[in-house]
C-alpha cells in the first residue's frame, strides 16, 4: 500500500478528495496520529497548506513552484520552531574577520555547480536536532497530551526523557543492529516504571499448571515460507491496554478473534474488558495479571465472549456485567498448548491460525522499539502476553536485514505509536530452543 502511495500519479492525486490526498500523504510519509482529534487538526492544516500551494502555483507569476512535502501538516510556526535556529540576532555582537582572500579576483565563470565537480555529499536530513532537549520534551508533551502535577515532577520526567532520547540516538547511530529505536509515548518513563503496570503475564505460575498434551498440527509437513494473517482479514486493528496489566486478555482475545474469523468468515472485535471483569475466580486477576490458557478456559466455560462494542474496554478492574457477559458474539470449543521450546512446532501452528505467545518484554530496547527485526537482547523471564499473527523473511534492504533474517510477526497491545504501528518483528529460528525472548516456551491457541 505504501509503495502504491509512492507511485501514485499526479493526476490521481489531483482527482482524489482532500481526505484521500491526506491519507495518501500519511502513507507516503509514515504519519500516524495519536487520536482522531489530532488527525482532524492535522488534516485542516494540510488542507490549508495544499490550498495555499495550489493557489500560488495557479497564479503562475513567480519563477518558482511550491509543492507538498513531509512538512505539509505543520503550520509555519511549528515548522520554524524546531528547525530554523541560525542565531542571526547575535551577529551584531560578534567581531567579523577582516581578511578575504578572494578580494582581488577579477574573473568568475558565468555559472558553476560544485556537485558536478564531486565536492558535495548527498543531501542529509537534520530532522529536529536543532531543537534543544527542553523544546523536544515540550513538543513530545504536546503530542502525547502529557501534563505533570508540578515543576518538580516535570523536571524529573524531563531528565528521564533526556536519558531515553540519548540512549535511543546512540543506539541508532551505532547502526549495528537490524532494528531501530524511537521516541514514543513511553519516553518519559524509566524501564522499571514502564514494565510495572503493563507486563503482567504470570509466567512464574506456569510450572504449576498442567499443559495440554494434544497438538493437532503435529503431523503438518508443509508450511508456507511466510504468512500474514492481517492480509487474510483475521486480525483486528491494534488496541491499547493502557496502564492495566491485562496483556494476557489482549493476547487471548486476538487469538480468539482469529480462529472465529477462520471458522465463520466473520472478523469481530471481542471484549478484553469482559475477561478483566469476569475471569477472576482463578489465576487471572484483571489488571494484576493472568494467563492466556486460563482466559481460554473462561471463554469455554462462559460459552463465548461479547463484542468490544457491547462490553467496551475501560482499562481498569471493574464489576462483571453479567448481562453483557451472557451475550456471546464468538466462542471456542477448546485450546491446545504448543510443544514447549520448539520453534518449528510454533511455526506449524502460526501457519494455520494466530497464536497466543508469552515473551520477556522487560528490556529497554523493547520499550523503545520502533522498526526492523528485533534481535534482543532479552531474557526468558516471561512477563508479557502478545499474539503471533504471522512470520516471514526480512527484505528491508538494510545493511543488516538484506541477508533474509527470519522473523515472527507479533501483534502487541500498546497502541499504534509503539513499534511498527503497533507490531514488532522478532527474530525467528534462533539458536536457543526457547526462541528469542522465550517466544516458544508458553505458546497456545484456541480451537473452534
Amino acid at each position: 500500500m505504501a509503495f502504491w502511495a509512492l507511485q501514485v500519479s499526479s493526476r490521481t492525486l489531483q482527482d482524489a478528495s482532500m481526505y484521500e490526498r491526506h491519507e495518501q500523504w500519511m502513507l507516503r510519509y509514515g504519519k500516524v496520529y495519536k487520536d482522531p482529534q489530532e488527525r482532524e487538526k492535522r488534516f485542516r492544516i494540510f488542507k490549508d497548506n495544499v490550498n495555499y500551494i495550489e493557489a500560488f502555483n495557479n497564479a503562475n507569476n513567480k519563477p518558482y513552484k511550491l509543492g507538498i512535502n513531509q512538512f505539509s501538516d505543520l503550520t509555519n510556526e511549528e515548522f520554524i520552531a524546531s528547525r530554523n535556529r541560525f542565531k542571526g540576532h547575535v551577529c551584531s555582537s560578534i567581531t567579523r574577520t577582516t581578511t578575504f582572500k578572494y578580494e582581488n579576483v577579477t574573473t568568475v565563470p558565468s555559472s558553476i555547480d560544485w556537485r558536478q565537480k564531486g565536492a558535495v555529499t548527498p543531501i542529509k536530513d537534520q530532522g529536529q536536532c536543532d531543537a534543544s532537549m527542553y523544546e523536544r520534551h515540550e513538543q513530545w508533551m504536546l503530542r502525547y497530551d502529557k501534563v505533570y502535577k508540578d515543576p518538580q515532577e516535570r523536571e524529573k520526567r524531563f531528565k528521564i526523557f533526556q536519558d531515553n532520547v540519548n540512549y535511543i540516538e546512540a543506539f541508532n547511530n551505532a547502526n549495528n543492529k537490524p532494528y531501530k529505536l524511537g521516541i514514543n509515548q513511553f519516553s518519559d518513563l524509566t524501564n522499571e516504571e514502564f514494565i510495572a503496570p503493563r507486563n503482567k503475564f504470570k509466567g512464574h505460575m506456569c510450572s504449576s499448571i498442567t499443559r495440554t498434551t494434544t497438538f493437532k498440527y503435529e503431523n503438518v509437513t508443509a508450511v508456507p515460507s511466510s504468512i500474514d494473517w492481517r492480509q487474510k482479514g483475521a486480525v483486528t486493528p491494534i488496541k491499547d491496554q493502557g496502564q492495566c496489566g491485562c496483556c494476557w486478555a489482549f493476547s487471548a482475545v486476538a487469538a480468539t478473534e482469529g480462529i472465529h474469523k477462520l471458522s465463520t468468515g466473520k472478523l469481530i472485535s471481542l471484549s478484553e474488558q469482559e475477561l478483566v471483569d469476569c475471569d477472576t475466580k482463578g489465576v487471572d486477576q484483571g489488571c494484576e495479571g493472568g494467563l492466556m490458557d486460563d482466559a481460554f478456559k473462561f471463554i469455554i466455560q462462559n460459552n463465548g465472549l461479547n463484542t468490544e462494542a457491547s462490553y467496551p474496554y475501560k482499562g481498569v478492574d471493574g464489576k462483571c456485567n453479567a448481562n453483557e457477559a451472557g451475550n456471546h458474539a464468538a466462542t471456542i470449543t477448546g485450546y491446545e498448548d504448543i510443544p514447549a521450546n520448539n520453534e518449528k512446532a510454533l511455526q506449524k501452528a502460526v501457519a494455520n491460525q494466530p497464536v497466543s505467545v508469552a515473551i520477556d518484554a522487560s528490556g529497554s530496547d523493547f520499550q523503545h522499539y520502533k522498526s526492523g527485526v528485533f534481535t534482543g537482547s532479552c531474557g526468558t523471564e516471561l512477563d508479557h502476553g502478545v499474539t503471533a499473527v504471522g512470520y516471514g523473511v526480512s527484505n528491508d534492504g538494510t545493511e543488516y536485514c538484506n541477508d533474509g533474517t527470519e522473523y515472527w510477526l507479533i501483534k502487541n497491545s500498546w497502541g499504534t505509536e509503539w513499534g511498527e504501528e503497533g507490531y514488532i518483528r522478532m527474530q525467528r529460528d534462533v539458536t536457543a530452543a526457547e526462541g528469542l525472548c522465550g517466544i516458544a516456551m508458553q505458546a497456545s491457541y484456541p480451537t473452534a
